[in-house]
């Protein structure tokens, strides 16, 4: 009995009790209030539902059921974002990510200065992106002497054969970009054809790196859609 009345006494069962009836209040309260709304509304724009008893029972229950699904909906959506868990049947219905059908490419061709700046090499993938925008630019270059736009457009003899249905992958679009690049007469003539490889094409889609390691990835696979830009930038 000793040991049940100091439980009793403990604050972890005191805390409880003492906030319960104030908490039973509020609650009483905002319920009775949101029920005094949603009857004031029903009565003004839809009378019918609550003129008997019975209706008034049978719409507000449909009320409460539509406002607790939308709650689990969000709920369950949130949690499925934050890869808390996952949609319910998901192992019997898999998603299949939608293929790529073209993308648009703006290539910025950049001169590289002498002068690197080492806490460059700090910056994380984005902050580089914003760095191969201004002008400020040292290790990247400070000068985008010319930008190019290609409309890449994707058919059936460019799919990756180990998975048709998910389309071309990262380093196809890649290589193919290049190759654009290399036919073009700024390539031919004003570079004097400079070596080039397929992994010194920097590609960046919304504010990351595409970076050549994940080149056999599908473009569906890293969030790049049909319609989609990506900026390409070549450092010379």
């Amino acid at each position: 009995m000793d040991h049940l009345q100091s439980l009793y006494n403990s604050t972890i069962i005191q805390w409880p009790l003492k906030y319960t009836p104030s908490f039973t209040s509020w609650l009483t309260h905002h319920f009775a209030s949101f029920n005094a709304l949603v009857h004031s509304k029903l009565t003004y724009h839809a009378p019918n539902l609550v003129v008997h008893p019975t209706s008034t029972v049978i719409t507000f229950l449909f009320v409460y059921i539509f406002i607790l699904l939308i709650i689990y909906e969000l709920i369950l959506h949130l949690g499925v974002k934050l890869n808390w868990w996952q949609k319910p049947g998901s192992e019997f219905f898999i998603e299949t990510p939608v293929h790529c059908a073209h993308i648009y490419v703006d290539l910025h061709i950049m001169e590289k200065h002498e002068d690197d700046d080492p806490k460059l090499e700090e910056l994380t993938i984005e902050e580089k992106f914003y760095k191969f925008q201004t002008k400020k630019s040292t290790k990247y270059g400070s000068l985008i002497f010319h930008k190019l736009k290609y409309h890449l457009e994707f058919g059936p003899n460019d799919y990756d054969p180990r998975d048709p249905d998910l389309g071309t992958t990262l380093g196809f679009s890649r290589s193919k970009t290049l190759k654009l690049f290399k036919d073009s007469k700024i390539y031919t003539e004003d570079l004097n054809k400079i070596p080039l490889s397929p992994e010194e094409l920097i590609l960046v889609h919304r504010k990351k790196e595409l970076t050549p390691d994940l080149d056999d990835k599908f473009l569906c696979e890293l969030d790049v859609e049909t319609g989609n830009k990506v900026d390409a930038f070549v450092v010379i």
